[in-house]
């Protein structure tokens, strides 16, 4: 590839800002490069002056950064710094602020909120909250605390398990309910988890030349994922979430608007903290215009809330299924057309009404040929698969819900957490004579929950289990549907979401077969623990690297 021309910064500036430009920026010459020591706001306001400037970002920095009467004082600071002379910070947040308001001032729309990303630590929060957190798709990154990985049968200082305690709830008559419904799950989960571990190292023996690392860890993972069924919507996780500030923007207006108290909390702290980091970014949150748009989903939220139902007649799946509610009927033809579209100079209508006239071999043959030397699934499909689309309902438990939802470049939509569809008991439950236990426990929920919903029908949802089932619908198209079934099929994967992806496949196989055969399913019913090829494959590479597990 031939190296694109690109005039050089250093013959245009002085060997002193060569030198104030070097502790910003990652090289002086090249074409490509990054940035370095500079507040979020000030590469936001560099980025926003660049779309409208024939300046290059480096001479943005150097011209009308440094050079400005308010940044002035860096060039000597800089020097100084270099020469260990200097300690205290060299930019001042209220002057970087100042640049970055003038620049939205002149340039400002939504996109320029885009321009500073941050990291935020979200800890303690209840999987309710969780999830309206990573309800927001594009902008923010979240990465959960795994019920995997993680055993939740630790108890506070307070001698408390860690799940969250609604004031609303406790301050009334039904706070004992609550409390014992919600110690009963976790006391369940605590004394199960021994004796499933035993089940489990019967069940999957380690075999020769398994690691004691790699095989313990998928015993936990696999124990967890049992008992994970257990675990309440009201149980307390941590959440990591890189995101930029638009995206925060409107997170924090979602939480407002919610009808949980514990989210508008998490809310203000959010904000409080993006004061310190992103402050230019979110400062219309405070705003009439920011208060407006929280009234706005507040009131739209309620408007859908309070809607009068309609007697509906047809399916009311009260059990585990898939099923594929619409598809486009011409699906395959529109994908062939989009692939030929690129290398055409006709319209895409044009192309797609000329083959629906072909037959359906002919035009199935022009799609398995894109996938012909396809090796693995990260090898993703063309574009042209996104010409199609699927709308499927989805009747799973709440865990493999969870796992699911984390899928963003598609639609979804669920219905409330609840226990009207009833829930699901594991095998190794059976196995290790521990119904009885784990029914009592998870009809204690339901008993709560239908005294709590009565008055508090949000805060209510706190006491749902993850083996609950629960209804939602996920829309894509055929691009994703590879990513998320070949994804969620895989071995490793817990069983109750792979059965889904496998039954989205399925399904979609059945309407548009070239489409369906396409996709690397693993259709295994899994002969050992789920997580141990994955956990061997890791310990591995650790050890060729010198490294040890921390986890």
């Amino acid at each position: 590839m031939p190296r694109t021309e690109q005039k050089k910064v250093t013959a245009v500036i002085s060997k002193d800002e060569q030198q104030l430009l070097s502790y910003f920026v990652t090289n002086l010459d090249s074409n490509v490069y990054g940035f370095k020591n500079l507040p979020q706001v000030v590469m936001g306001a560099i980025f926003a002056a660049y779309s409208r400037s024939p300046l290059t970002a480096r001479e943005i920095l150097l011209k009308k950064f440094l050079g400005d009467e308010e940044f002035q004082r860096l060039s000597g600071e800089i020097v100084g710094l270099m020469a260990g002379e200097q300690s205290k910070p060299l930019v001042d947040p209220e002057k970087a602020e100042a640049f970055y308001s003038r620049v939205l001032v002149q340039y400002g729309d939504d996109s320029v909120a885009e321009l500073g990303v941050t990291h935020t630590a979200i800890e303690s929060v209840s999987n309710i909250v969780a999830k309206l957190v990573e309800d927001r798709r594009i902008g923010l990154n979240p990465l959960e605390k795994s019920s995997r990985y993680v055993q939740f049968n630790d108890k506070n200082q307070s001698g408390e398990y860690n799940y969250h305690r609604p004031a609303k709830i406790l301050t009334t008559n039904l706070g004992k309910t609550y409390i014992e419904a919600m110690d009963l799950l976790f006391d369940t989960y605590s004394t199960l988890l021994d004796s499933l571990k035993r089940h489990l190292s019967t069940r999957f023996p380690k075999k020769e030349g398994q690691s004691d690392t790699a095989y313990n860890t998928a015993l936990r993972a696999q124990a967890c994922d049992v008992l994970r069924y257990l675990l309440p919507m009201g149980t307390l996780t941590n959440l990591g979430v890189v995101g930029n500030g638009r995206a925060y923007e409107y997170l924090i207006q979602c939480l407002l608007a919610s009808p949980f108290p514990e989210a508008h909390t998490i809310a203000h702290k959010l904000l409080d903290e993006l004061r310190q980091t992103l402050p230019a970014f979110v400062r219309r949150i405070e705003t009439e215009r920011g208060q407006e748009s929280v009234d706005y989903l507040r009131q739209r939220r309620e408007y859908e809330f309070d809607l009068q139902q309609p007697e509906v007649e047809g399916i009311s799946a009260i059990s585990q299924g898939v099923r594929l509610m619409q598809y486009d009927q011409d699906g395959e033809t529109r994908v062939a057309a989009a692939m030929l579209y690129e290398s055409s100079s006709h319209p895409l209508d044009a192309i797609q009404k000329t083959i629906s006239h072909e037959t359906k071999e002919y035009v199935r043959s022009i799609i398995r040929g894109a996938y012909t030397n396809r090796k693995h699934r990260t090898h993703k499909v063309s574009r042209a698969f996104e010409h199609t689309h699927y709308a499927f309902d989805i009747v799973c438990d709440i865990g493999a819900f969870r796992d699911l939802h984390r899928h963003r470049i598609l639609t979804q939509q669920r219905q409330a957490y609840t226990t009207d569809l009833g829930y699901f008991i594991p095998e190794d439950i059976y196995a290790i004579g521990a119904e009885k236990e784990y029914r009592k426990a998870m009809d204690s929920a339901k008993s709560a929950f239908d005294k709590l919903r009565k008055k508090h029908p949000f805060e209510a949802q706190y006491v749902v289990p993850f083996g609950y089932f629960i209804r939602f619908t996920m829309r894509m198209n055929a691009r994703e549907a590879f990513h998320l079934c070949e994804l969620r099929s895989t071995e490793q994967g817990h069983w109750s979401y792979r059965f889904v992806a496998q039954e989205m496949a399925r399904a979609i196989e059945k309407v548009h077969p070239a489409i369906g055969e396409g996709m690397m399913i693993d259709w295994s019913e899994g002969g050992e623990m789920a997580r141990l090829k994955a956990e061997q494959r890791q310990e591995e590479k650790l050890k060729q690297l010198g490294l040890e597990r921390d986890y």
